[in-house]
């Protein structure tokens, strides 16, 4: 009979959790809309188009500049597909606390992995930049035949890659996608208020846990380990 498995593991969204991405973000999408001789959007603008990964984020940026001409769209997608790999890293940086955070949660024991609708092939690339002794034992992207979040498959295979129980694990993140992942996977759920949801939108989805600071993160697992 196999023994029941009793790790704990925390599992983090990418962009507006770990990571300040933004800019990344920005940059392609106005140069983009450049090429297509759309005007630009502002930071605030585009933080609504992120989630949902980066096809979903197209076509939201070109309903927001009132495109619905399909060949346009597909435009947009392939001109932004090519632009955003050599963006990637571009003012790409962790949160403030975010590395010590990491570092607590290891130190209490915990796994560690990541769980993004981020391009599975950049995702790689954008942890080892900015983390180059990287603490996640498991990161899964966007990839085909995985469906994204809010379905919880991808979450799934985080988990048994890390061996770690999901009632037990903690998953965090700074969206209503993500807060529906967790729960849908059956884990505790932390949201963030310092990304790219304003925190209205996530006190009304009632998460298991509402951080305003990478160190009330550490403090909510402590307290249901």
């Amino acid at each position: 009979m196999k023994s029941k498995r009793t790790n704990r593991a925390a599992v983090f969204d990418l962009d507006g959790t770990l990571l300040d991405t933004l800019a990344s973000i920005v940059a392609p999408c106005n140069e983009t809309l450049k090429r297509l001789g759309l005007p630009p959007f502002g930071k605030k603008e585009v933080r609504t188009f992120i989630g949902m990964g980066s096809r979903v984020f197209v076509e939201k940026m070109m309903a927001a500049s009132g495109v619905e001409d399909p060949v346009m769209i597909q435009q947009a997608q392939d001109i932004y597909h090519e632009l955003a790999p050599a963006m990637i890293t571009h003012n790409v940086e962790p949160f403030e606390g975010v590395p010590d955070m990491l570092e607590q949660l290891q130190q209490m024991g915990l796994k560690l992995g990541v769980a993004t609708n981020k391009n599975g092939k950049l995702t790689p690339r954008v942890l080892a930049h900015a983390f180059p002794d990287s603490p996640f034992s498991a990161v899964r992207g966007a990839q085909r035949f995985v469906p994204l979040k809010p379905h919880p498959q991808m979450l799934f295979l985080v988990m048994n890659k890390l061996k770690a129980d999901l009632s037990s694990s903690f998953f965090i993140g700074d969206s209503d996608v993500d807060i529906e992942t967790g729960r849908a996977a059956g884990m505790h759920t932390i949201a963030v208020s310092w990304g790219f949801k304003p925190r209205e939108v996530l006190e009304a989805l009632a998460p298991d846990c509402l951080a305003d600071t990478p160190a009330e993160v550490v403090d909510y697992i402590r307290r249901h380990m």
